[in-house]
């Protein structure tokens, strides 16, 4: 697997821009999975996803990595998807025409997160304390102060072959 995947194209940012592709690519990051595996996952027929799969395979963003008796094993070709800087956008979208302030703070993003191989009790003391943390500060508020909007976000998901 890469470490990153670049968008060079409109055709490749289309076929990740579909919620259930984008959720696909997410989960073929961690694991291998078969589209059984993923459609019963997902809770779609088989069918309709395989039209995903192909559509994720077009544009690189997915592969299959070997074939056995219960089907095609699929991974994404890469850890991080980006998007070209340098990708032209049609001109009711052209990012040049921001000013500069909000691109600044879009690129003083801070982001973490890490792939946990957590026990059943691990996970639910993990999810635990950041549910505690979220909900400490949400109590800290105060509408009349000035503030800065952030937005939080936790996601977890599962392994699904076991499911």
């Amino acid at each position: 697997m890469k470490p990153e995947h670049v968008l060079t194209t409109k055709a490749e940012l289309a076929a990740l821009a579909d919620p259930v592709r984008l959720l696909t690519v997410r989960l073929l990051v961690t694991r291998e999975a078969t589209l059984t595996q993923l459609a019963q996952y997902l809770g779609l027929r088989p069918s309709a996803l395989h039209y995903h799969l192909k559509k994720l395979q077009t544009a690189g963003l997915i592969e299959v990595t070997r074939h056995d008796d219960t089907g095609k094993h699929y991974r994404a070709t890469a850890m991080v998807v980006n998007v070209n800087p340098a990708m032209p956008f049609t001109e009711q979208a052209d990012l040049s025409a921001l000013p500069p302030e909000p691109m600044q703070r879009a690129s003083e993003q801070r982001r973490t997160g890490a792939y946990l191989h957590l026990s059943d009790a691990q996970y639910d003391a993990f999810w635990q304390e950041v549910q505690d943390l979220h909900a400490r500060y949400a109590a800290l508020q105060d509408p009349e102060a000035p503030r800065r909007a952030t937005e939080s976000v936790a996601l977890t998901l599962p392994d699904p072959e076991n499911v």
